[in-house]
């Protein structure tokens, strides 16, 4: 299940990432955004990433 969390964690910051490229935000605050994603889900213990993909 942890593996699951990381994995859906990398890609969501992969999505991230490429949806960036394709609206050509500045490198230094996606880098930002990025950290302060995964910094909150860490700490929130992914209950909040798992309800967001359930609204979905």
């Amino acid at each position: 299940m942890n593996n699951k969390k990381i994995f859906f964690t990398i890609a969501l910051g992969y999505l991230i990432y490429v949806g960036s490229l394709i609206v050509d935000f500045q490198a230094s605050d996606l880098s930002s955004l990025i950290f302060v994603l995964l910094v909150y889900f860490h700490r929130a213990g992914f209950h909040h990433l798992i309800w967001f993909g359930k609204d979905l």
